[in-house]
């Protein structure tokens, strides 16, 4: 990634520290330009400031293809035919020439996107976009998969006990998605250059947890009404286990060592491998008493709330990039 890209990123969302060190990296360069081609110094640097202006103006659709310098060479060229004949007034020194050009970047590039961006509405519904649905269609299709082998086997002891194993597969189909950012060591923008990476990952999150509160709520009333299952039983065998197995997925993901993907589906397997041997060996499972499994189950779900809130709280610390000593 260059160090290019990454200013742009950055500027994209607002970041007025990377727009500084933006115009001063290419201020001078530019300036010699316009020195050399409009044959009079003293339009020199109304010509530079405009050539920024006019670059911040469309920052937001700018893609950043090939290199950025030959585009503000583009710009300054079109503006050295156009103004070198005007008449422009003294120059600021160099200190303050430099910021008369940040400040008129900042006016042209905040009032260009004033006028697109985004409600946090409009925002939602760009990441449901982004969101891959297959992940919500496996995850469908494991629980009506689930919830026919729990018809078939009828009051099987160990099918039942089983759930465990389920709920764990639910929650890694959960991984590709959250690690998205972390996998690819990139930022989203996502049409969204004010909203960051925080923003990003509480609204994947939010969508994420209202379609698997969804699917969960669905398969647990039809266990419970159709294949008359103790709603007891369902959170001890099923809901339990996936609330663990979430616990371990976002406390990877907040975590400040980076995981990789791979590391939190292995631990998501190993907890599976684990409960299943908790579940079957009887001389355990009979040791525990419903308050203590409800009490295990409540102190999963603090600690899954603690772990989502210190996920999007630090989300921009644990994997904006540094490049080139630009720290994003």
């Amino acid at each position: 990634m260059n160090s290019d890209f990454v200013l742009i990123m950055k500027m994209k969302r607002g970041d007025e520290a990377a727009l500084e060190r933006f115009v001063r990296k290419y201020y001078q360069i530019i300036l010699n330009y316009c020195n050399y081609h409009c044959f009079d110094g003293s339009y020199a640097e109304d010509l530079t400031q405009e050539t920024f202006a006019r670059f911040f103006e469309k920052l937001s659709d700018y893609r950043c293809m090939g290199k950025t310098l030959n585009y503000l060479y583009t710009i300054a060229g079109n503006l050295c035919r156009d103004y070198y004949k005007k008449k422009k007034e003294s120059l600021l020194e160099d200190e303050q020439k430099i910021k008369a050009a940040i400040k008129t970047s900042m006016d042209a590039f905040y009032a260009s996107e004033q006028k697109q961006m985004l409600s946090y509405h409009d925002f939602l519904w760009t990441q449901l976009e982004a969101v891959r649905k297959k992940w919500w269609i496996l995850q469908f299709l494991l629980l009506l998969l689930l919830w026919t082998v729990l018809r078939n086997a009828g009051e099987d002891y160990y099918v039942q006990r089983s759930l465990g194993v389920v709920s764990a597969l639910f929650v890694i189909m959960i991984i590709p998605e959250l690690w998205k950012n972390q996998s690819n060591q990139c930022m989203e923008i996502e049409s969204a250059s004010y909203y960051s990476l925080k923003q990003v990952y509480a609204a994947r999150i939010l969508l994420f947890g209202v379609v698997d509160i969804f699917l969960l709520t669905l398969f647990c009333g039809a266990a419970t009404i159709g294949l008359h299952l103790e709603l007891t039983q369902l959170i001890i065998q099923f809901l339990f286990p996936l609330t663990v197995t979430a616990c371990i997925c976002f406390g990877t993901l907040c975590s400040k060592y980076l995981f990789r993907e791979i590391s939190a589906i292995g631990l998501c397997i190993l907890w599976s491998v684990i409960w299943m041997f908790l579940i079957l060996d009887e001389s355990i499972y009979k040791q525990i008493t419903e308050p203590i499994w409800m009490m295990f189950l409540v102190f999963a779900v603090g600690y899954l709330g603690f772990a989502i809130y210190r996920l999007i709280k630090n989300s921009n610390s644990y994997w904006e990039a540094s490049q080139n000593g630009i720290k994003m």
